[in-house]
């Protein structure tokens, strides 16, 4: 296992929080206003306004979920950018073997003269590999542009991943490793098939 000094740890749990501290703010305050208003709805049904009711106990259930996200995503997203960190800082090169592969491809569109055009694609791949015997999934972003790599990735290939000795948490693919690998798989195949075609 790594040595990390506590001094280290918590320069680097600090700068993960501080950066994750305004979006949970900003929801805290979307929360704490639906609860003024929420609070509002209450008093003005001690005035006898039943209507207000009606507004008052979806305004309490939505800061309440506002509330709960805030804490949820700073506590998550900032575990996750601290193990980046770390990752950075002490994380070790080591080849694996990957075990699955899921992929998923996000897509926004935007409406551009009165019809809807594609603006932004990525395609994360899901990517599963064994340590000490449990099952660990990272992200990858393909490079824009390069959807035809998903293919090349398959399980069985060894490729290079990154973590800090003895906290698996840690585990990150090694994103610029990868595309290189997958990028000579694919040169590969161009010639190959190049090759094989008559002339």
């Amino acid at each position: 296992m790594a040595h990390i000094t506590n001094k280290d740890k918590r320069a680097l749990l600090l700068a993960a929080a501080k950066d994750q501290l305004l979006p949970s703010a900003i929801v805290l305050v979307a929360s704490l206003i639906c609860a003024g208003l929420a609070t509002g709805g209450y008093v003005a049904v001690a005035d006898g306004s039943v209507l207000s009711l009606l507004l008052a106990i979806p305004l309490t259930l939505l800061a309440l979920f506002l509330l709960y996200l805030s804490g949820e995503s700073f506590i998550s997203s900032t575990r996750y950018y601290y193990e980046s960190a770390l990752n950075r800082k002490y994380g070790r090169y080591f080849s694996a073997e990957v075990a699955d592969i899921n992929s998923e491809t996000f897509t926004e569109r935007r409406r551009i003269n009165g019809e809807y055009q594609v603006v932004d694609s990525h395609t994360l791949l899901y990517i599963t590999t064994h340590y000490q015997g449990q099952p660990l999934t990272v992200e990858y972003e393909l490079p824009e542009g390069r959807e035809e790599l998903t293919d090349k990735l398959k399980p069985g290939m060894t490729v290079t991943f990154r973590m800090v000795p003895g906290m698996p948490a840690t585990l990150r693919i090694a994103p610029q490793k990868l595309t290189r690998q997958l990028t000579m798989l694919a040169d590969a195949a161009g010639n190959d098939q190049k090759l094989s075609t008559p002339s």
